[in-house]
């Protein structure tokens, strides 16, 4: 079975001699299988689709059986959230998303994914994509970013005034809420794609920084991308 892991930094988090490694490690350890790890840390969707990228994925779906995807999260946090946030006038955080910006942000996530089925209908028709919702950071770890990258949510979210934790969790909450329905609705329409909803899934206590798992945290959710390919594969 050829399997192919493709995305953002849940998907490669770092080298592996550091010993903190993504999904796609954490997955191959769990399966016995060797999976060909082609993910971008911090690459937006839409990066992990531009050409040199590109080609890498077509290259490699080549007889693939199993295509597993993680994107989308660095779409919608970065310097680039402010983008789709209002200033807080005391409205309330249901009110702090501008949610025209952030449409019209995934609008570009969605055409990325449904992207993919088309390359993998025309190179590995028979190949199924398997991809994932994301998880909620705990107030816990907001600004902490990882080594010299990072935060990615709080510095946009204080700009805009939004310095509560609790309006700030809001809010994320909500931005990846709006994420995982769209990536959900999309899927529906494709043939042979699983979203895995990882909502609800980390402990508090599982989260390394604003936008990453520790290494339990990442054994978890790869643990139900191992079990979605086991089941399909029965």
């Amino acid at each position: 079975m050829k399997i192919v892991f493709c995305g953002d930094s849940w998907c490669r988090y770092m080298p592996t001699w550091t010993g903190r490694v993504g999904l796609a490690s954490h997955l191959e350890s769990i399966l016995q299988k060797r999976v060909i790890d082609i993910g971008k840390p911090g690459a937006t969707t839409e990066q992990s689709l531009s050409l040199k990228y590109r080609a890498l994925l077509e290259k490699n779906l080549k007889n693939c059986d199993v295509l597993c995807v993680s994107s989308g999260g660095d779409s919608i946090a970065g310097e680039h959230a402010v983008l789709w946030l209002q200033d807080n006038v005391g409205q309330g955080w249901e009110n702090a998303t501008d949610t025209t910006m952030l449409s019209d942000a995934l609008d570009l996530v969605v055409g990325c994914y449904n992207d993919i089925c088309l390359l993998r209908d025309e190179i590995a028709p028979d190949c199924r994509i398997i991809s994932h919702t994301y998880d909620v950071p705990s107030k816990q770890v907001l600004g902490k970013g990882l080594l010299c990258f990072g935060p990615w949510l709080k510095p946009s979210l204080d700009y805009c005034g939004w310095t509560d934790k609790d309006d700030q969790i809001n809010i994320i909450r909500q931005w990846l809420f709006v994420l995982a329905m769209r990536i959900k609705t999309a899927a529906a329409t494709q043939k042979n794609w699983t979203v895995i909803d990882t909502f609800n899934t980390l402990k508090p206590n599982e989260w390394a920084n604003e936008l990453h798992p520790t290494q339990d945290g990442f054994k978890k959710i790869a643990q139900l991308f191992a079990n979605e390919i086991n089941t399909q594969s029965v």
